[in-house]
Formats: structure tokens, sequence, C-alpha cells
């Protein structure tokens, strides 16, 4: 399909992985729906690229996806919310 069109395609993993190389980055987070998560999309790119990435725990990628398709989905901005996700961040980093 991409060699089909008429216009350029912009695969978001690909261009995540090229900046996170630009930048030196050594290990990525990734954050975002269970399938996103869970999924090959990023790995493959990722690692394409020479940098290991991590995912948080099952539990916690149950509760983001929750997150995503329960309230963000629905404009829904909650502080608890921003607050578990910054939780999550923090456990990825150590």
């Amino acid at each position: 399909m991409v060699k089909e069109s008429r216009i350029p395609w912009l695969h978001i993993a690909q261009e995540v992985a090229a900046e996170a190389k630009q930048k030196d980055y050594k290990c990525l987070g990734v954050l975002g729906t269970r399938y996103l998560m869970e999924g090959p999309v990023y790995p493959a790119k990722i690692t394409a690229f020479g940098i290991e990435y991590m995912i948080p725990e099952a539990k916690d990628r149950e509760r983001i996806n929750k997150i995503i398709f329960d309230e963000l989905v629905n404009a829904c901005f909650t502080s608890e919310a921003l607050t578990y996700f910054k939780g999550v961040i923090d456990e990825l980093k150590k």
C-alpha cells in the first residue's frame, strides 16, 4: 500500500525509533493501548535501530488500556489518570 500511494506515508514507530537513535537513547518505554504495548509494531522498529524497549507489567498494561478507552477517548482527563501514568513511567525508569 505504501509503495502504491502518491502521498508520503509516515510510520510512527519508525519515526520514534529514528528520533531515539538520533538522541542516542539506549532504551525506550512504550505506553499506549494494550495492542500497541504487546504487539509487534514497536518492538520490531525499535530493535531494528539497536535500541532496547520496556513495557509496563501486565496489571499496568490492563489499567492503561482501560484508561485510554474508558476515559481518554471520551475526552475525560483526570488527575488520577495522570498520576497513574506518571507512576508507571517512574517504574519503567528504575
